[in-house]
């Protein structure tokens, strides 16, 4: 079987007046790497593939850390684009719950184009008879596995608020099925 497995970044240090995608790993979000790392029996022999924002290539190389593993960026893999916060995380989860059922919300990246986005560099990156780890984000992930599953991906709601810091999802390339859903204990 090959798989696909999705990652999402561990914890940052938020830091408000730093933009987010420059935010660094904090150090519970890098023990708990760690941990992550050490639950991958057998990781991809291929690189590790990272969204470039700093959080999410930390995470990457955490990964591939004592292992003969690359890790490099691919552009594509990155956020959804124009996210902004909200006043509370009640409010995000609004917000996030609308772009999913695919409500214009002002600002953020048009969801088709983020989704079609996506799907376009994990195909590109999956090789013939390999295993690909891909380090991304949250919300982009949830639409990419909307896209694969063949659902709307307002009905992955729940799924999003389930994804951790960091978190695993792992895909039956072939059958296209979730074989390890995020959520689950490490």
């Amino acid at each position: 079987m090959r798989r696909l497995l999705l990652v999402r970044h561990a914890a940052p240090l938020i830091d408000p007046p730093t933009p987010s995608s420059e935010w660094v790993l904090s150090p519970q979000g890098e023990e708990a790497t760690r941990r992550l790392a050490q639950s991958l029996a057998a990781p991809p022999a291929s690189p590790i593939y990272s969204s470039a924002e700093t959080k999410a290539v930390q995470t990457a190389r955490l990964l591939a850390e004592g292992r003969s593993v690359q890790v490099r960026v691919e552009e594509d893999l990155r956020e959804v684009e124009g996210r902004s916060w909200a006043n509370s995380p009640a409010e995000y989860e609004q917000m996030v719950n609308r772009y999913l059922r695919g409500d214009a919300v002002d600002g953020w990246e048009e969801r088709t184009g983020a989704q079609r986005r996506m799907a376009t560099a994990v195909q590109k990156l999956m090789g013939p008879d390999q295993d690909l780890l891909v380090v991304s984000h949250g919300l982009v992930l949830v639409l990419y596995l909307a896209w694969l599953l063949e659902v709307e991906a307002g009905t992955l709601f729940p799924v999003w608020r389930t994804i951790r810091f960091p978190d695993l999802c792992i895909v039956d390339w072939e059958t296209r099925e979730v074989v390890r859903p995020f959520g689950q204990p490490l």
